[in-house]
């Protein structure tokens, strides 16, 4: 991401990242990497309830929204940045949310981020070992849509035989009580989705390979 923020500056252009899966999950250095907007929810990596939005703008990104005609009014920067001067926001906040927030940012600290990172990683690590294994024993083809090296730290997309709709599998695996998601778009019925992020661990994650093999099995 550092040699795309620098390859974006290098054309004169900014460096705006979606990390609304990523972050709290997945490596992200706004200031060394000289990142100029990141955005992300509260209900992925950070292990929150959904409705809550967060983000972070360089000062040069601020300034360049102050001088833009007709910038609107949803999620205006320049005026999200005003009032995040005086520790407030534009409009009422969704306060229930923000408490659990500061108990789970409380959570994240004790861990360390650096530690955190590496636990996504490491669930990562499982995921993919686990799709490996499992089709040798079940005598199926699954995969990882997405090849090694490439892959999200937070959630993975498998690919399903052609003889298994993915809706169908889904509703499978969460009769026994574990929820996987299916593709987006096109993709909704030739693959599912394991979210291994937020306050998961190689250890819970077991629980859902058992449920998806289950599945496969009946």
């Amino acid at each position: 991401m550092h040699a795309i923020s620098d390859l974006a500056h290098s054309h004169g252009a900014l460096c705006m990242i979606d990390s609304v899966s990523g972050l709290a999950g997945a490596e992200l250095r706004f200031d060394e990497w000289k990142l100029d907007y990141v955005l992300t929810g509260s209900q992925k990596s950070f292990a929150l309830p959904s409705g809550l939005a967060f983000a972070v703008a360089s000062e040069e990104m601020v300034e360049l929204a102050k001088k833009a005609e007709n910038r609107g009014v949803y999620f205006d920067i320049v005026e999200m940045d005003k009032y995040a001067q005086q520790n407030q926001t534009p409009a009422t906040p969704a306060f229930s949310l923000m408490y659990a927030l500061e108990a789970q940012l409380e959570w994240i600290a004790r861990e360390g981020i650096e530690k955190r990172w590496a636990r996504h990683l490491e669930m990562l690590t499982a995921t993919s070992a686990w799709l490996e294994d499992s089709a040798s024993r079940l005598g199926i083809t699954w995969e990882n849509i997405v090849a090694a090296g490439n892959r999200s730290p937070t959630v993975s997309t498998v690919r399903l035989p052609e003889s298994i709709p993915g809706r169908a599998f889904v509703q499978k695996v969460k009769t026994r009580g574990i929820q996987v998601a299916t593709g987006y778009g096109k993709l909704g019925d030739t693959t599912f989705r394991i979210g291994h992020m937020g306050d998961h661990t190689v250890e819970t994650l077991r629980n859902c390979f058992a449920a998806c093999e289950q599945a496969v099995r009946d």
